[in-house]
Order: structure tokens, then C-alpha cells, then sequence
């Protein structure tokens, strides 16, 4: 069997790739020929993750607005290395679908997100028309109508639909209202990125810190919330031992670099792209406030290294990882008062964190590789 995972960036650092990396590498453990191919290259200094030999990356230079050329060079790629089936991850769906014509080959698309994005606000041009012919509730309503009418498109496009949990196929169903007779729809969630479970025994060893891992976007990261949160953290003097570290890179770095300098924050550290693991090991509690999420890979990340997330509940697979105050804790969405709160309970009450820690180290074994990674199979084996 030859499986083809189709991105639109590669390499670069963030949970889809570094999934795909995981499972490109376990599958060609299994004898699977596995090839990735990508629709643009982007250059970042170190790879964030490692590739098996025997894995064949491609760069096959498409574009957004792919012309018929583009279509022709996927369909020779997939019947020049005979591809069983395309695993369609971040790249373009409608391509795919006309690449696979005349052939055998099978398409598995991938919802890594949240099954409704929250509304883009238009710019430009754009902004200006919408000014002129509709108010914003009714953009609202047209953004809204546009994505179920791609969610519904996108169902056509592939022969498994797959999300990562539950809830996301589940609320799909209900908003574009398909009764998948053709049992398309499932869900597989995302597999441990790391092999090793943090030692218990040590947890004495971890240090005041607050960690946040993830690329710096404030779309959809909300790092501006993480900020804000840490200037009333500052303003707190029961916790000047405590310091926030931010690991990751973005377009967005210099903006909340200046930000934190504004707000005068003085325990805030900035480390550019980095490997996680020394942060998770040594940090206490983990952030998140993004706005949305397909499943929140650092989320488990810190939890198999014992670091007590926080999260807003700003979607649904939320749930599927964190049970709240068991082994970590739920914020209600937007609430930075209430997150505030929480974050310096966490800090205050060592047994508890660390109890929660314990908590996260074991429910987080629940995506172990061998689970995820025979699902995966019985989802080959279905097509």
C-alpha cells in the first residue's frame, strides 16, 4: 500500500505537520510506502521534527488558484508511484479530487479545526463593498451560509471524511444536516507526539513557570489574551517567583514582543522557535486561549510532561482532553477575569496542581500511537 499525505506548507512548524511527521514515520514502520507532497515550501532554519528515509517528500509547486497543469502534475505523481490513497491534510481538496479521476486511488480528507471558523472580518476592498451593499449581521450570515456550503462540497470531494473527536463529526452532521448513508463520516484523534511520559517522581523539580507553545498568530492564538492575563499575574505580588515563558514563531512575534514592553512586564520571556520538551519538563502550567482549535495538540503535550493546562472553552474537543479540575481546567470562553482566577488558584495550591499533573500524565496515554495508529488502519482496510 502507498499512502500520499497532501500539505499545502512543508516543512513548518505546527500540530498538523508535526502529526503528519508521526504518522508518516509510523506507518513506514508498517511497510506502508508513504510520500508527502506539498503545494508550497517554507524555509525555517531548523525542522521541527524528524523523517524516516524511506519517506519521499515532493515539492509539486501548485497554486492557490490552480490551473490544469497543477492537476496534471498531482495525477502523474499519484499514478507514477502508484498512490492507494491520498491522506489530504492542509492542502487543496477540489485538487485532489481532479487529480484522483481515471484512477483507483482513494481520498481521506482531514479536518483539523474547528468544523465552523470564527467570522473573518474583510479588509480592503472587500470591507468596502460589504459597506456599501450589506450590514455586518448580514456578511455574518453570508460568511456562515459560504462555509456549510463548502463543508457540504468537501463531502463530495472525498471517500472518508475525518475529523479529531466526536463532537466535531457530530456537529458537522448537524449543521449541513447529511445522514452520511455512505458512513463517510468519522473521527480519529491525534496520536502522542512524544515517546516518553513524564517522570512523577520528579515533579518537586518543576519550576514557578507558566508556558505557552504555539505559533505566534493572534488569529487564532489570542496571544494579546495571554498578555493581559500575565499583566494582572504581575500586578499580584503573592506571585513574583512565578515567570511566563512563550516558545514558538510567528509573523506576530515583533508586535507582541512591543506589546510586552508597553505593559511594562518584567517576568515574560520570548524564546523564538524552540524544542518544547525542556520547557514541558521543567514549567508548572500551560496556556491556552486561542479561539479556536481542531484538537490542541500542546494541550497533551504539556499534559504528558505533567504541566496542568488551562484552556477556554472555545471548541468542542476541548472536552475530549481536558476533564475540568481533574487533570486540568476549563475557562469559560473570553472570561480573562475568570482565567485570571484560576491560573492563581493553580499557582497557590501545589497538592492540588500537582494531583491534577498526575491526573494528565495517565489520561493522556488514552492517544497512545498503537490506539490511534490501528484505527488508522481500519480505516486503510474500510476503503
Amino acid at each position: 500500500m502507498n499512502i500520499l499525505f497532501f500539505m499545502r506548507y512543508w516543512p513548518i512548524y505546527g500540530g498538523g505537520e508535526t502529526v503528519t511527521a508521526t504518522l508518516a514515520n509510523e506507518f513506514v514502520k508498517n511497510n506502508i510506502g508513504v510520500h508527502v507532497a506539498y503545494q508550497y515550501y517554507n524555509t525555517i532554519e531548523t525542522k521541527p521534527y524528524s523523517l524516516d528515509d524511506r519517506i519521499k517528500e515532493v515539492c509539486l509547486h501548485t497554486t492557490e488558484n490552480f490551473k490544469k497543469s497543477d492537476v496534471v502534475a498531482v495525477q502523474e505523481y499519484v499514478r507514477n508511484n502508484d498512490i492507494d490513497i491520498i491522506i489530504n491534510q492542509w492542502g487543496c481538496l477540489e485538487l485532489c479530487h481532479k487529480a484522483v479521476w481515471g484512477t483507483n486511488c482513494k481520498i481521506i480528507h482531514c479536518c483539523h479545526t474547528s468544523v465552523l471558523m470564527p467570522v473573518t472580518k474583510p479588509s480592503g476592498i472587500k470591507q468596502t463593498l460589504i459597506n456599501k451593499i450589506l450590514s455586518q449581521k448580514c456578511y455574518e450570515k453570508f460568511f456562515r451560509w459560504n462555509q456549510i456550503r463548502i463543508l457540504k462540497k468537501n463531502y463530495k470531494r472525498c471517500d472518508r471524511y475525518i475529523f479529531l473527536a466526536k463532537s466535531f463529526a457530530n456537529e458537522y452532521k448537524a449543521l449541513t444536516k447529511i445522514n452520511d448513508k455512505q458512513g463517510k463520516i468519522g473521527y480519529i484523534s491525534n496520536p502522542l507526539t512524544f515517546d516518553v511520559f513524564y517522570d512523577l517522581k520528579k515533579y518537586s523539580l518543576k519550576q514557578k513557570e507558566v508556558l505557552f507553545v504555539g505559533r505566534i498568530f493572534e488569529y487564532p492564538k489570542r496571544i494579546s489574551y495571554i498578555l493581559k492575563i500575565w499583566e494582572k499575574i504581575e500586578k499580584n505580588p503573592s506571585f513574583n517567583e512565578w515567570k511566563l515563558t512563550i516558545v514558538g514563531d510567528g509573523d506576530d512575534l515583533p508586535h507582541f514582543v512591543e506589546m510586552s514592553k508597553e505593559k511594562k512586564l518584567q517576568r515574560v520571556s520570548f524564546e523564538g522557535f524552540k524544542a518544547p520538551q525542556p520547557y514541558y519538563e521543567r514549567s508548572s502550567v500551560f496556556l491556552m486561549t486561542s479561539s479556536s482549535e481542531g484538537f490542541g495538540m500542546t494541550l497533551v503535550e504539556a499534559q504528558q510532561y505533567g504541566v496542568v493546562p488551562i484552556a477556554m472553552d472555545s471548541y468542542a474537543s476541548l472536552h475530549d482532553i481536558i476533564s475540568d479540575h481533574e487533570n486540568g481546567v476549563i475557562v469559560k470562553d473570553d472570561d480573562i477575569d475568570g482565567f485570571v482566577s484560576e491560573l492563581e488558584n493553580l499557582m497557590t495550591n501545589e497538592i492540588a496542581r500537582q494531583k491534577m499533573a498526575e491526573n494528565a500524565v495517565h489520561s493522556c496515554k488514552k492517544f497512545s500511537m498503537d490506539d490511534v495508529k490501528n484505527k488508522w488502519f481500519e480505516l486503510f482496510g474500510s476503503l
